[in-house]
């Protein structure tokens, strides 16, 4: 429906306004007020918001109700745009009767680019450039709301950032940003909400934390960050074991993609001694949008996060961070044996990265939704190699790069999406 606001102290020029308005009037199309005096005027505009504002030039005074004001319409006009409590009609005209007025103030319309008709009642042309206007307002409004609702339909939140352990989980609510816990009925799981401004742009942030680690917590609270808030990108945070020669500890790894290594078949050797392992990799990849511009570089950021670290933390880094972006293998168990990495999972990909528990989950339960379909990917720092001297050590540092970085360039990603 579009709002329109009519102030002329003539009730009769207000009658053939309306009446040329009249079925868009009667089909509830439009709804039309209107006012007398430019007090009370002054209020509507207060109260409400009007799409479009028709203005007769010549009004009673503000000071004097009795006097009438050849220019009272000029006047409120610098009050509309000089008042900063008056809600602003989106379109302005200007409607008079007298050629003296015509002439003297179209100038100050054509300043905001309105437009100042002249009115006359024997003549049509005025009326049918008002009834042409507001049909085209009505049109772009109904547009414009079309648009709105398929945007607030298919997403609510711009990211939705997922954990799966208590070390991940402090590292992002301590990133500095305030944090409101919410809580969904029927739903055990605690969720965070903020707004996170970056070069002026709100960007709305949902964050909680799996019940336990592993693909099916990781899959399931995926499931449900999707049907609650609708995410345009969700991303896993946290710390991955890297592939020692490849990464080093510290080091980010963005998961280009990933997959379940322990899918596929297992069955006994030639000798019948032995079990092995036939797979059957199914690898989901990120948009290249994002692995393009993750692919850049961010060594003033990184230097940055970690010059942070030190200034914050008793435990000195002085080893660089790196980013690398590339495959990364997730699995059910926990892995402390360089020789699992070796014989297993190499061989599925010769590229791969590190191990984790969750990132396929992720990625495959965020793939395979309808619409709204969310963007997905996976950073995280390297806490371990998944060794024999696997140990705690690295896990808060580890943790700390992952969710820094990512708050340097989610405005990016979702930019990219």
């Amino acid at each position: 429906m579009l709002n329109i606001l009519i102030i002329d102290d003539n009730i009769l020029k207000i009658n053939d306004i309306r009446e040329e308005l009249k079925e868009l009037e009667d089909s509830k199309c439009v709804a039309i007020d209107y006012e007398m005096e430019i007090k009370k005027a002054c209020k509507a505009l207060e109260e409400r918001q009007f799409d479009l504002l028709i203005l007769d030039i010549q009004l009673p005074s503000l000071e004097n109700k009795a006097g009438i004001s050849k220019d009272g319409g000029i006047g409120l006009l610098k009050i509309i745009d000089g008042v900063d409590r008056i809600k602003k009609p989106s379109f302005i005209i200007g409607l008079t009767a007298y050629d003296e007025n015509y002439e003297k103030n179209i100038i100050e319309f054509q300043k905001y680019l309105w437009v100042l008709l002249k009115y006359d009642k024997s003549e049509d042309l005025w009326r049918r450039q008002i009834a042409k206007k507001v049909n085209y307002l009505l049109r772009a409004k109904e547009d414009l709301f079309r648009q709105s609702s398929k945007i607030a339909m298919e997403y609510q939140y711009d990211c939705a950032i997922i954990t799966a352990v208590e070390t991940e989980l402090e590292s992002v609510l301590n990133f500095g940003l305030e944090w409101d816990s919410l809580e969904i009925d029927g739903d055990s799981t605690m969720y965070y909400k903020t707004i996170y401004n970056k070069a002026g742009i709100d960007r709305t942030i949902i964050l909680a934390k799996q019940h336990q680690m592993g693909m099916v917590a990781a899959s399931t609270l995926t499931s449900k960050m999707i049907k609650n808030f609708r995410p345009r990108l969700i991303c896993m945070l946290g710390i991955s074991a890297g592939r020692e020669g490849e990464v080093e500890l510290g080091d980010i790894i963005v998961a280009s993609e990933s997959w379940d290594y322990g899918s596929g078949k297992i069955k006994s050797d030639a000798s019948g001694t032995e079990y092995v392992l036939e797979p059957e990799p199914h690898q989901i990849a990120i948009e290249p949008a994002l692995k393009e511009y993750l692919m850049g570089n961010f060594d003033d950021s990184l230097y940055k996060i970690r010059k942070k670290w030190n200034e914050s933390n008793g435990i000195r880094q002085d080893k660089d961070i790196k980013i690398h972006i590339g495959p990364l293998a997730s699995g059910a168990a926990v892995i402390q044996n360089e020789n699992i990495v070796t014989k297993f999972i190499v061989p599925q990909n010769r590229k791969v990265l590190g191990v984790d528990m969750e990132t396929y989950a992720v990625y495959f339960s965020a793939s395979n939704v309808n619409k709204p379909k969310p963007s997905y990917i996976s950073i995280k720092a390297v806490c371990d190699y998944a060794n024999q001297y696997k140990n705690n050590k690295f896990q808060e540092y580890s943790a700390f790069v992952s969710s820094n970085f990512f708050m340097d360039v989610i405005d990016e990603l979702l930019n990219r999406i």
